[in-house]
């Protein structure tokens, strides 16, 4: 019982479709690998998949669940409190800029200072970033973008560059809230929550 090709397609995104139909009939679809050479992308996740359009953003989440409020009392309990910021695909750096500047409208600067000490330290950067020899450079040149997500290496770049250390929690349902992984805890200055 195999399947034999029957039509091949190419879609919007350049993605090979192939239906496929067994001996009884039945139709299969398969889809080939989007066929980009390895300079087009830096990574095999497409734009609209890393920064989702204007009209895919959730502005403000606003939360209201048992498991929810269990986190937030956690977090009290820590001496934390959430700070609410835009969900646009800048939240990290808007995070970021709230607990630098008091602000989180300079997000843009952020994002920017944070892709040059990237590049000033790819030595160290580029290792944690997967593809072939000049994936870094499409890396960075993406993740400079407005509404493009950061990531551990951003989180990372900017603990160091502004010698601040970052810690991360997430829900645990035990506790209610655990600490997940702290950057750059060397320095004794005030941390990036």
């Amino acid at each position: 019982m195999g399947l034999d090709p029957v039509a091949r397609d190419e879609d919007a995104d350049g993605a090979m479709m192939t239906m496929m139909q067994n001996e009884e009939g039945d139709a299969a679809v398969r889809c080939d690998p989007i066929s980009h050479s390895p300079t087009d992308m830096w990574v095999p996740f497409t734009p609209q998949f890393v920064a989702p359009s204007e009209k895919q953003h959730a502005r403000r989440i606003l939360l209201s669940n048992s498991c929810f409020d269990q986190y937030v009392h956690a977090l009290h309990r820590m001496n934390l409190r959430l700070h609410a910021v835009e969900g646009d695909g800048n939240c990290l750096f808007r995070a970021v800029s709230h607990q630098l500047y008091g602000d989180d409208q300079h997000h843009g600067i952020v994002r920017r200072f944070c892709m040059d000490y990237m590049e000033l330290q790819r030595h160290f950067f580029e290792p944690f970033i997967v593809g072939d020899a000049s994936a870094f450079d499409r890396y960075v040149r993406h993740k400079r973008l407005d509404a493009v997500w950061g990531d551990d290496p951003e989180l990372q770049a900017l603990c160091e560059l502004y010698d601040r250390p970052a810690q991360v929690f997430a829900y645990d349902a035990a506790a209610g809230a655990k600490q997940l992984r702290v950057f750059h805890d060397t320095v004794t200055r005030p941390p990036i929550w």
